[in-house]
């Protein structure tokens, strides 16, 4: 079990994340990140290198099953201490912890990564009204990509398959357990809708570790009070390796 009240066994979680998978499936095929390289050189891939994506639990276990499934202890390791650095970071600008000269992940990436560059531009502004005038905003981030389109030629999904693409993953939520008082939390403390990094130490590490992590942060770490925390606890991994 977890702080969601979810139990992680294959025969609850595997009808619903075979149900994603099919919606995953049948999205509409998507184009224009094979030029980024082209068109951007050393700046290829700037969108997985800033924005950190959130997602509900069930796609984080969706991706969480294949990390354990086909990953060496070194390689996950490594993505631990990724995520402990992210966390620990108080830059706007993280990036996903799955990017490595590429995405380690794709075929199991979450929504908000499939429907990146091809969102409804209303529902677009509405997302990103926000933090359009904070200081220190990358310009890249308060637009979409406009190389991405769908293969079919139109530029963006409609609101009315935004919405269903939404309600089909929460409805997979759902399923695995997660109560109607937790989604209703969504992205504030104690929802299920977070980045990478958030589910990846809620789901490793002990609350006690979680409050030690959370102390240090509060206090605006340096860089060199992140890496030393990060070595720590790698070292701290491959003692137990």
């Amino acid at each position: 079990m977890n702080p969601y009240g979810v139990n992680v066994n294959y025969t609850n979680i595997g009808g619903p994340l075979i149900s994603l998978k099919v919606l995953y499936d049948k999205l509409p095929e998507t184009t224009g990140c094979e030029k980024c390289e082209e068109i951007n050189g050393d700046k290829k891939d700037w969108c997985c290198k800033s924005i950190n994506p959130s997602m509900y639990y069930v796609e984080f276990l969706a991706v969480w099953q294949e990390v354990q499934n086909k990953w060496s202890k070194i390689k996950k390791t490594a993505l631990i201490v990724r995520a402990v650095k992210n966390y620990l970071s108080n830059k706007r600008h993280k990036g996903c912890i799955f990017y490595d000269d590429g995405c380690t992940i794709y075929s199991q990436r979450p929504l908000q990564c499939r429907s990146y560059g091809v969102i409804d531009n209303e529902s677009w502004e509405g997302r990103i009204r926000k933090i359009r005038d904070e200081k220190d905003v990358d310009a890249n981030i308060i637009k979409q990509c406009d190389l991405v389109s769908f293969v079919d030629g139109r530029k963006n999904m409609t609101a009315e398959e935004e919405d269903g693409w939404f309600q089909h993953t929460v409805e997979c939520e759902k399923r695995i357990g997660v109560s109607p008082s937790v989604l209703k939390l969504h992205d504030l403390p104690g929802g299920t809708y977070r980045t990478f990094h958030d589910h990846l130490l809620i789901e490793l590490f002990e609350p006690s570790v979680l409050e030690m992590l959370t102390k240090l942060r509060m206090q605006n770490p340096s860089e060199s009070d992140i890496d030393e925390t990060a070595k720590l606890i790698q070292e701290t991994l491959n003692g137990r390796n």
